[in-house]
């Protein structure tokens, strides 16, 4: 799959945790949360929101 992406980030073992939370930490930042996926699909996402 990583020759059809255009960005690959190779992870080394253990750091996937990591990387998700840089990345949601970005996405809430830069404030291009999707709000319709979040309504629809999780509950307490303002609360986690607030405590990072």
């Amino acid at each position: 799959m990583a020759n059809y992406a255009k960005y690959h980030l190779q992870l080394k073992p253990g750091t996937n945790v990591a990387m998700l939370n840089m990345m949601l930490y970005y996405i809430m930042q830069e404030g291009i949360e999707d709000q319709q996926f979040i309504e629809a699909r999780t509950e307490g996402y303002e609360d986690f929101k607030s405590i990072c």
